[in-house]
This record gives structure tokens, C-alpha cells and sequence, in this order.
């Protein structure tokens, strides 16, 4: 039997949980709007929201440099400003607390997921470090590598301008990837069932790459939309034709999606793209926050 012959077919799984909310804050206008998301999936789903603000090796340098008094009192600004967040959160009855750490920001925010085992970690894609990389902001590009966890990243063109973040409506589920994706499906209906959104799964082919053919991406699709309604998911699919990276991100934009979601694979002690610079890419011109989950996570 050869693969082509097989269709993964998505399994009702458990509803996805997000008791634990991870926000990187690190006082952009990218960070305020993961903390509106953060906000809106905690009134959706009582999540608990923790805040980290991280402060670089750069950072404390300068502010020791510029002497005690006023590297005190920029620790103080910063406590006083997550203290006025935290109320903030209250004032909306969401649970949360609040930390402030130093070091190399990636690493820092790793080990916090580590230490918190948090069902999300929310974050902005690009940072103002001249050693950001042109495609995806280091921070951003490690974390994405190496966190065992979901994770929402906020791009350039999602940046919230309203004082909420809208309610998550329709996922684009990105089914590109040939290494299971029935994985990814099943999360996107967990999510979609707690969220009362809808799905459109999408899969690219690239003309300019050999693979299997249109029937089968078609059949395979259409027998995961099938599984979803069955499961009270409404589902719908679209086959596009062009470079993951250009249409992925193209087909959001055009039918305003909440939300586009990726799985990631493991490569050994890492997690890489699904394919490699589609995710970043869609974070770079979506204007809507992508979302990817690590494969093997249980749901």
C-alpha cells in the first residue's frame, strides 16, 4: 500500500486547555497586543495569565552605566508599569501575576516555559536588535525552535490599534506539510470547538516542487473536513496553487482570518518550520497572529 493509498483521518481529541497563559511583555506596541489576546482567551476560556518582562544583558549594561540612581530608577518604572497591568487584569477579574527578569531574552523565556508549563506562550515576532534576522526576529526564530509548547506570535501587520482583540472566528489551518498532519487538524478542531470558530483547512502546492497529486490533496481534504463536521466543527477546505510563503499569508488576508495555524516538526532536540520559512514568513505578512503548536504535543 503505498501513502498515497492511506488518508490520516483526525481523531476527536480532548478540548484543548489554556488554563496557563505565558505573555512576553516587553512594553511594544506587539506585546499590548498579545496581552488584548491574552485578555480576550482568558474571558473565553478562565485562563490564568502570567506576565514576563525580561530585561537584556544590553539593557542592563546601559542602565548601569548611566549610575545607581538611575538604574533604580528604571527598575522601578518597570516594576511600577507591570503592577499597573497586573490591576489592569484584575479590574477585568482575570487571575494573574507578574515577574521581572534578566538576561538573554530567549533563554530566559524558555526556561520560564519550562518552569510554568504554560498552554500558550504569547509574543511579538520582531524585536529592535540589530542582530534580528531579516526573516523573523531571533528571539522569535529560538523560541520557535525550542519551546515545547503552542505559542501565538504577533507580526508586523497584526498589531492591534482597537482596545480589544477580536474574538477567534475562522482558523486558517495550514495542512502544507505531508509529515501528519492529521495531527494538526485534530488541534485545530479541539480549538475551533472551544473557540465556536470555523476551519478552513488549506493546503498549498507549489508547482515548482514534485509531490503527490491534486486528487489526493483533495480527497485527503475533504475526508478531514468531513471528520471535523461530524465532530460539530464547521469546515471547509481550499487547495491553492503557488509558494507556501506568498499564499499562505495571501488567503488570510483575503478572507480576514483570526487566526492561521501551523504544526511544527521535531528535528531532533528542535522544532523547525512546517516547511522551512513558511511560518515565518506568514508571521512577516499576515494581519492576523499566527499560531503554531508542536506535533507530538498531547492535546
Amino acid at each position: 500500500m503505498t501513502r498515497a493509498d492511506t488518508l490520516p483521518i483526525p481523531q476527536e481529541n480532548a478540548a484543548y486547555s489554556a488554563r496557563d497563559l505565558l505573555v512576553a511583555y516587553d512594553f511594544s506596541n506587539a506585546a499590548d497586543t498579545c496581552l488584548k489576546y491574552s485578555i480576550m482567551l482568558s474571558k473565553r476560556l478562565g485562563s490564568f495569565v502570567h506576565l514576563i518582562s525580561v530585561q537584556s544583558p544590553s539593557d542592563y549594561a546601559d542602565a548601569l552605566e548611566a549610575g545607581p540612581l538611575a538604574m533604580d530608577a528604571s527598575h522601578t518604572n518597570r516594576q511600577t508599569e507591570l503592577q499597573a497591568l497586573q490591576e489592569k487584569l484584575q479590574e477585568k477579574g482575570i487571575r494573574s501575576d507578574a515577574v521581572r527578569r534578566t538576561g538573554n531574552v530567549s533563554d530566559i523565556l524558555w526556561e520560564a516555559t519550562i518552569e510554568l508549563k504554560p498552554d500558550l506562550l504569547l509574543f511579538g515576532a520582531f524585536g529592535h536588535s540589530p542582530t534580528d534576522r531579516r526573516q523573523l526576529g531571533s528571539t522569535a526564530e529560538h523560541l520557535l525552535r525550542t519551546i515545547r509548547c503552542p505559542a501565538l506570535i504577533v507580526g508586523p501587520h497584526a498589531i492591534l490599534k482597537e482596545d480589544e482583540a477580536p474574538p477567534i472566528r475562522r482558523i486558517l489551518c495550514a495542512t502544507t506539510s505531508l509529515e501528519s498532519p492529521d495531527e494538526i487538524v485534530s488541534f485545530a478542531g479541539s480549538l475551533a470547538a472551544r473557540m465556536e470558530a470555523q476551519i478552513e483547512l488549506l493546503n498549498s502546492v507549489d508547482p515548482a516542487q514534485e509531490g503527490l497529486s491534486s486528487r489526493y490533496h483533495e480527497r485527503r481534504s475533504e475526508e478531514w473536513s468531513r471528520t471535523l463536521r461530524r465532530q460539530g466543527v464547521r469546515a471547509a477546505w481550499t487547495l491553492l496553487y503557488g509558494a507556501p510563503g506568498e499564499v499562505i499569508p495571501a488567503r488570510a488576508n483575503e478572507t480576514n482570518a483570526s487566526l492561521i495555524l501551523f504544526g511544527l516538526h521535531h528535528r531532533g532536540h528542535r522544532m523547525v518550520d512546517c516547511p522551512d520559512g513558511v511560518v515565518s514568513s506568514a508571521v512577516r505578512h499576515a494581519r492576523c497572529p499566527v499560531m503554531t503548536v508542536p506535533l507530538a504535543l498531547p492535546l
